[in-house]
């Protein structure tokens, strides 16, 4: 004699524990793409400062030092592309940080470096996500 199916608990835990590891295994892989961007994005932004830290240092040669400089903390892809701006940096607190530099070629106080670099990721494409993300990076020294 057949028993009703709704009764019949036999395996549930066997449905139960294949279910939760799906979902396990996605979400683990979904934070190695986020831990990949997110590195990325702070390698992007370290090369940045340092680019712009160094063009302004460098008041005779800033567009080259700033170029050189990405290509050297392993951006040389991205070197040649990015937007090396000559200006005047405002310390006024008044200001909005990010309207503080204003792009002249005259009175050069400053120097702005921006770029973009793009990671590939691993899993996220899995889940319907992008499997490249563009990682913008800009500095002001």
């Amino acid at each position: 004699m057949p028993r009703p199916c709704l009764r019949d608990r036999r395996g549930s835990v066997t449905v139960l524990f294949a279910l939760l590891t799906t979902i396990m295994f996605t979400v683990a892989a979904i934070a190695l793409d986020l831990v990949t961007v997110w590195t990325a994005r702070r390698n992007a932004q370290g090369a940045a400062d340092l680019a712009a830290i160094l063009a302004a240092s460098r008041p005779d040669d800033r567009d080259a030092t700033a170029r050189r400089a990405l290509s050297d903390n392993g951006f040389k892809k991205e070197a040649p592309s990015a937007t090396v701006t000559f200006g005047t940096y405002t310390s006024d607190t008044a200001i909005l940080p990010e309207n503080r530099f204003a792009a002249s070629p005259i009175a050069v106080n400053a120097v702005k470096v921006a770029f973009a670099t793009t990671v590939t990721t691993t899993f996220s494409r899995i889940v319907g996500l992008p499997s490249v993300f563009t990682v913008p990076a800009s500095a002001t020294a």
